[in-house]
């Protein structure tokens, strides 16, 4: 008789969110980029889609942005990179194997300038494409949200979550931790240079942030199309680019 135990876990969660960073220069580049897309006598405003409470004052936006950009390019072909980044790992994590090739592609690239009391209600993002991803990184953030702890306690009118986003895909309660519970929500600090990839079914909430200072974020879509949906075109081109970079870089 052996007095050792051994044991296995089976994951019940739903989903994961992959980080990364982005930069210091990309950072320079996309701000000079919106600097001059925020007083551009041609911007285009993207809030007629979007259910951003952006408003609160003048320079309040939500600005559709072109990602072909050369200040946006390096952006945004790191957006295609961690897209087909997070399909592998998610096949590796449930152990299958994708029916065939994804190519990510841009669906639509936007800014969002926020100030004192601007929100996000929660929502989720829609693709072109039955799996898609969304994609949200941090150019600006004001010095009282860096100042705030990543994970404080909301107790005594803290304050803690101001600012954050917060990406909610179950229920959640304070007593979750002592029933040995998984919190369906999870609240995420901005930082300049950081960005999130997620599904882009995954609800999620940005709260309110008050004193001076621009929050400035760039959300984006993307589809992920089954190479067999391409045009001949497409796939060659797909084909071709796959033995020089890998998938890489790979977009419209």
């Amino acid at each position: 008789m052996t007095d050792k135990i051994t044991y296995g876990i089976l994951p019940l969660y739903k989903t994961f969110i992959m980080q990364t960073r982005i930069g210091d220069e990309n950072v320079v580049l996309l701000n000079k980029y919106l600097d001059s897309l925020m007083t551009s006598k041609k911007r285009k405003s993207h809030a007629h889609t979007l259910v951003g409470q952006i408003r609160r004052r003048k320079e309040s936006q939500q600005l559709l942005m072109d990602y072909q950009h050369p200040d946006c390019m390096v952006f945004k072909n790191i957006c295609l990179t961690v897209s087909y980044e997070y399909m592998k790992k998610f096949y590796e994590m449930t152990v299958r194997q994708p029916t065939e090739d994804r190519v990510p592609q841009i669906d639509e690239m936007w800014s969002v300038h926020s100030f004192e009391g601007d929100y996000n209600t929660i929502h989720t993002h829609g693709c072109k494409t039955l799996m898609g991803l969304s994609i949200v990184a941090w150019t600006k953030v004001p010095q009282q949200i860096a100042d705030l702890p990543a994970q404080g306690s909301l107790k005594n009118a803290s304050g803690a979550n101001d600012g954050f986003l917060g990406f909610v895909v179950g229920d959640g309660d304070v007593h979750d931790a002592e029933r040995l519970k998984f919190s369906g929500y999870t609240p995420v600090k901005p930082e300049a240079g950081v960005m999130y990839v997620f599904p882009s079914w995954v609800q999620h909430v940005v709260w309110p942030f008050f004193g001076e200072g621009e929050r400035r974020s760039i959300a984006t879509n993307v589809n992920m199309f089954p190479f067999s949906g391409l045009s001949p075109e497409d796939q060659a081109r797909y084909t071709e680019h796959k033995k020089k970079f890998g998938q890489d870089a790979w977009g419209k």
